[in-house]
């Protein structure tokens, strides 16, 4: 009941007056922004208050993902780095949750291959800013493959749930590099943050079932 309510205020109340008001007000749409990231902080929080140590670093990850989210709309590096900071966050979880082993590695080696082609790729777009982007993507990488490895290990709800927030928090990562380095439409916005909540989501959710 917890996370269908999260659900529906993050994407049907919190998302469309994100962008409503982000053509018109950019900083007043980023609190809607930040609001839809909350939902998914009660989750982790409900099940951090019943002393569960490991709730307590993903509540720490999903809230510096709210004040980036609204760092990301009005101070653009700033939002950045909160991300990159809350990628460092999810890792530490997963890791501390499932271990590192081999599958942990190859996974994260993937998904750097695959960043790696993306940045090649769209290299002339992305011109001077490609260490800033290179470092972001292997912070994100790193907290991917271990999400998706250390959820598939641990084989119940909570890993599924985890692996699942991972890999949409890198596919929405993805599509929202693709829109600052091409023209997208309203609606490829829309669905960048449809898959960037139900990451959260997934992610928060998660922490109910440990």
């Amino acid at each position: 009941m917890v996370i269908a309510g999260c659900a529906f205020v993050c994407l049907c109340v919190c998302l469309p007056m994100f962008l409503t008001f982000k053509p018109v007000n950019r900083p007043f749409s980023a609190v809607f922004k930040s609001l839809g990231s909350l939902c998914a902080v009660i989750p982790a929080l409900i099940a951090a208050m019943k002393l569960d140590e490991h709730a307590w670093i993903c509540v720490i990850a999903l809230l510096l993902c709210c004040a980036a989210d609204f760092l990301l709309e009005t101070v653009f590096p700033a939002g950045m780095g909160c991300f990159g900071c809350a990628h460092i966050v999810f890792t530490a979880w997963y890791i501390t949750a499932a271990g590192f082993t081999l599958p942990h590695l190859i996974c994260i080696i993937c998904l750097m291959a695959i960043g790696a082609y993306l940045i090649w790729r769209w290299r002339a777009r992305i011109g001077r800013y490609i260490p800033a982007f290179a470092i972001y993507c292997a912070l994100l990488c790193i907290m991917a493959g271990s999400g998706i490895a250390g959820g598939l290990a641990l084989y119940n709800i909570t890993g599924w749930l985890t692996a699942a927030g991972a890999a949409l928090f890198a596919l929405s990562d993805a599509m929202v590099c693709r829109k600052l380095l091409f023209t997208e439409s309203n609606r490829f916005a829309a669905v960048t943050m449809i898959v960037y909540y139900s990451a959260l989501l997934c992610i928060g959710s998660a922490c109910l079932y440990l």
